[in-house]
């Protein structure tokens, strides 16, 4: 099955990018609880790789349509803080 990306690629890869940043700052601090723990506890590195495509294909959708542009990047940004809460990571 081919994967869409329902705002393009651009987008899903820029989404993509701070999913991935998230998790990285999240991992260096090396908490022992939370959605990324518990995925690396369960499903290692390769579970590391799937809830970043997951959590960004989720973000995407929930933001189907939404047009950021560089006057927006501030809500951009304070959508996916808001969504990385949401998730507990």
């Amino acid at each position: 099955m081919e994967k869409e990306f329902v705002n393009g690629f651009s987008s899903w890869m820029e989404t993509h990018h701070e999913v991935v940043a998230e998790i990285a700052m999240i991992e260096s601090l090396e908490l022992e609880e939370g959605l990324v723990y518990e995925t690396r506890e369960e499903m290692g590195t390769g579970g590391i790789y799937e809830l970043a495509e997951a959590l960004t294909d989720e973000f995407e959708n929930l933001h189907q349509g939404k047009l950021w542009g560089q006057n927006n990047d501030t809500l951009y940004f304070d959508a996916l803080a808001l969504f990385f809460t949401s998730k507990n990571l």
